[in-house]
């Protein structure tokens, strides 16, 4: 099903030739369903032009509907026949829906953590421009609020072509909704050293870059628990053998403790291997 959203554009936005349209969202629409949307919306006599847009790939396309409006005094009116055309679109609205386009697609962004001065190991890790350490990995950015503003810092410094998109809209008063962690959020995902990554959006209530919840996953795309619950859903966390981020099992061990979980080695001594929780504990066993 296509994402539809509709949303209003002002005079605000300085349009050279309608004080206020519609915006209607047609998200991986064919040209074909763009016009189709087109039709319903604008189908009644009157109505504003609108623009329809395709966030997928950044493209807009404006109709209007340029049927006679019908004569309310007239005894005996002729049959009302809607006339949707496509009419050009201003140059400044094809630039503001690419801007959003990038904006919405932005969780293709990846920003990696610089180089540490020193050797990964333990809790070391790399550093901020003011010398101040970041997350060794993402499990220790989810259990430690001061190191995930950190990253939330490094993020903006890597995503400020992003912010002046979003201070654009904002000088242009024009806010969509379905920015937010639960909709369409403006995302960058910041992969560790190790290769685990958490992803920040940017919330425009407080315009801050925040880590999103329930989206860091480990070296081996093993999904971090943030909540005690989390661990007993069925999940296997798979961390294969100890040549590789191996520390990871460790990690995960850390981070079950903190909730009050014990954990329990059952591979009698052979490396490797994966971990169940139930019934209270979580229990390392080979694969």
């Amino acid at each position: 099903m296509k994402k539809i959203f509709a949303v209003a554009v002002a005079g605000a936005l300085a349009l050279p030739t309608v004080a206020f349209a519609s915006i209607f969202g047609c998200d991986g629409c064919t040209p074909q369903q763009m016009y189709d949307v087109a039709w319903s919306e604008l189908y009644s006599p009157g109505v504003q032009p609108g623009y329809i847009v395709n966030l997928a790939n950044g493209t807009v396309a404006k109709y209007a509907n340029i049927a006679n409006i019908p004569d309310p005094y007239d005894p005996e009116p002729p049959p009302y026949e809607p006339n949707i055309i496509a009419v050009p679109v201003e140059p400044e609205i094809a630039t503001l829906i690419y801007d959003l386009s990038v904006l919405t697609n932005g969780n293709t962004r990846v920003v990696d953590a610089p180089a540490a001065q020193q050797a990964l190991v333990s809790k070391s890790s790399a550093q901020t421009t003011s010398g101040e350490r970041l997350p060794v990995n993402a499990y220790e950015n989810v259990m430690d609020p001061n190191l995930e503003a950190r990253v939330a810092e490094m993020v903006r410094m890597h995503a400020q072509d992003i912010e002046a998109r979003i201070a654009f809209f904002a000088a242009q008063n024009y806010r969509f909704t379905h920015f937010n962690e639960n909709g369409v959020p403006v995302q960058v995902t910041f992969r560790f050293r190790d290769g685990s990554t958490s992803i920040y959006f940017f919330d425009l209530n407080v315009n801050r870059w925040r880590r999103l919840k329930d989206a860091s996953r480990d070296a081996r795309d093993n999904p971090i628990p943030e909540q005690k619950e989390q661990l007993y859903n069925n999940t296997f966390f798979d961390f294969g053998v100890d040549t590789g981020p191996a520390a990871d099992i460790d990690w995960f061990r850390w981070l079950a403790e903190s909730f009050g979980v014990p954990v329990i080695d059952m591979r009698g001594g052979l490396g490797g291997g994966g971990i169940v929780c139930v019934d209270g504990a979580c229990y390392i066993q080979n694969r």
